[in-house]
């Protein structure tokens, strides 16, 4: 060793075991060229070229996409960038005698890549990236902050098909998909026809869902794409008016998605409808809009409650829980109107405008001609026992559906209570005798519902803050700072007064969404920095808490959030344990 740090010959050793654990992951690339790698010399000029033991007869290797691409979802990708070029800054790379100057790399073998997933063609379809042939005003682009604003990058069809080749619906595998921003308009992409195709000839289990704008609906593509089935579509309606929906989506021909609506069910396609209800559109189109759907019997409508970024605007541009609460009440009046559900997102914002908190769970919707619809169960009922098992939680109700489906349970008693009353709902199902009417088809049983056709909300588990009890009582925590959403606030209070905390003090906090900024309140767009701010505020106005809870919906399944920062950052930084606990995402 030398006074400065490695000597040249240990800096040298290091460098090559570098390159060549490198060489055995990826090929470095010339404009878009692998090339060969042998051996590689010092920047400082003096040449040396040390042998490197890689097996370099690879395969034709596959590309794919940038690493930041992917920075959420497997942040090893960008490792091996950071690492390359930390490399590339010290030595130059040969072959032969021959300098070779990379710039770009790409795995070697995707298979070592290849994760869990279910069968599930849509995780597939969502690696496409590419543009999107409408502008809407309130497009989400428009405010992201720019860490989410990823350059410009066009999906290639040999790229999609290469995930299709590793998509394997048998051992539930399939490759890492990017954790993108960007807008995701899939039936735009060149191809998407033989894409799917290619899909269905691995897979005709379950359906492929795809949201689009519907420009591309006319009826030949349709056609095309009812010989793919099962599929399921969610068209971004908006508006039912043609000039209303040019002008909010500056769309050219926006009479091809309104004409699709009676297409879709023409060829038994099933489809949902959402409306993105903005300010400046009138309440008025929004109801005509819910009755045009209506017409041609979607599996659900959702109006999806608006808000903005500070990016997307400094200004406030309207009172979040004025405009909200008109749309709840909008959509409270015209639910017995229409036999569709008529679903708000997020949901849970309409019991907070109603004012009654509840973990007895409640029915969001019905699909029309389902078991559950012709048992005459509907929007509002609340469930109070299933098959003689008495209900706890919405939580629970989910938990015991998904097992009586998995055990392929062919008859539920349901006991139900409406407006007060308690009735008993008996709903039969068949694979073999039920008729299966437009719109409740048999592959909609793979939509985000269970195949007896109820929409279940999720929601907040009062069983979560016994979880919390005992694990703080574990950690010998007396005083626990929860920091939680606005609008799971008043449920996660509500459990905390029906349960003994065993002198547990638990203060629920809302964090301020200052990366997002704007009117945003969904807790799932949360960042570290925010949880951190949120801590460091409540320990500068009181004594310092023993314990901080953190939800895991802002976060990846790498644990990190929008802005790649890991969970840990928040208790390295705040020096207070940090307890991370699972919770589903409100918008799912």
């Amino acid at each position: 060793m030398t006074d400065k740090g490695l000597s040249r010959t240990a800096q040298i050793d290091l460098l090559s075991r570098t390159l060549e654990g490198l060489l055995n992951v990826i090929a470095f690339e010339v404009k878009g060229a692998p090339v060969h790698v042998d051996g590689f010399c010092l920047r400082d000029g003096e040449h040396r070229f040390p042998p490197l033991e890689v097996d370099d007869d690879s395969p034709v290797l596959d590309p794919y996409y940038p690493p930041h691409y992917f920075r959420a979802n497997e942040p090893r990708f960008e490792m091996i960038r950071d690492i390359a070029g930390t490399l590339l800054e010290q030595v130059i790379l040969v072959q032969g005698e021959r300098a070779v100057h990379p710039d770009g790399f790409r795995l070697k073998n995707l298979s070592h890549w290849l994760i869990d997933g279910e069968d599930d063609p849509g995780a597939v379809l969502n690696s496409i990236s590419w543009a999107c042939k409408v502008k809407c005003i309130f497009c989400y682009e428009r405010g992201n902050p720019p860490e989410l604003n990823f350059p410009p990058y066009k999906t290639t069809l040999r790229e999609i098909l290469t995930s299709v080749r590793y998509f394997d619906p048998v051992e539930k595998k399939r490759l890492p998909i990017p954790s993108r921003y960007d807008n995701n308009e899939i039936l735009t992409f060149p191809g998407i026809l033989e894409v799917i195709r290619a899909l269905r000839k691995k897979t005709d289990a379950p359906m492929i869902n795809i949201s689009t704008s519907g420009t591309m609906l006319d009826e030949p593509f349709i056609r095309q794409l009812a010989e793919n089935k099962p599929l399921l579509l969610s068209i971004s309606l908006n508006s039912a008016d043609p000039g209303v929906r040019a002008s909010i989506m500056k769309e050219k021909h926006p009479e091809i998605p309104l004409r699709s609506l009676p297409l879709l069910k023409q060829y038994r396609i099933p489809f949902a409808a959402s409306i993105v209800a903005w300010p400046t559109i009138p309440l008025t189109d929004i109801e005509n809009t819910v009755a045009y759907a209506d017409q041609h019997d979607p599996l659900q409508i959702r109006i999806c409650l608006p808000g903005h970024t500070s990016r997307f605007s400094q200004k406030i541009l309207f009172d979040l829980e004025d405009y909200w609460g008109r749309l709840i009440d909008l959509i409270d009046s015209i639910r017995d109107k229409h036999d569709t559900p008529i679903i708000p997102l997020p949901y849970t914002y309409e019991e907070i405008r109603q004012g009654h908190f509840s973990f007895v769970p409640g029915v969001g919707g019905v699909i029309k001609n389902s078991p559950a619809w012709k048992a005459g169960v509907r929007y509002g009922d609340e469930i109070l026992s299933v098959n003689n098992v008495p209900i706890r939680s919405r939580r629970f109700l989910q938990a015991l559906m998904d097992r009586l489906k998995k055990e392929g349970t062919k008859t539920l008693w349901m006991q139900t209570r409406r407006k007060g009353k308690e009735e008993e709902r008996i709903i039969r199902y068949s694979e073999e005798t039920f008729d299966h009417q437009y719109p409740y088809l048999p592959e909609t049983r793979h939509f985000d519902v269970n195949y007896y056709g109820m929409y279940l909300y999720d929601g907040f588990d009062p069983a979560d803050v016994i979880r919390l009890r005992d694990m703080a009582l574990a950690r010998g925590a007396g005083h626990v700072l929860v920091l939680t959403s606005w609008m799971i606030k008043p449920y996660l209070e509500l459990a905390l007064q029906h349960i003994d905390t065993q002198g547990v003090r638990f203060v629920p906090h809302v964090p301020e969404n200052i990366f997002m900024g704007g009117n945003i309140v969904v807790g799932d767009l949360l960042t570290a920095k925010d949880f951190i701010r949120a801590i460091r505020e409540y320990c500068r106005e009181g004594e310092k808490p023993d314990l901080a809870v953190a939800p895991t919906s802002p976060f990846s399944s790498w644990l990190r959030d929008m802005r790649n920062d890991h969970f840990l950052k928040i208790e390295r930084i705040t020096g207070i344990p940090l307890y991370f606990m699972e919770t589903p995402k409100l918008w799912s």
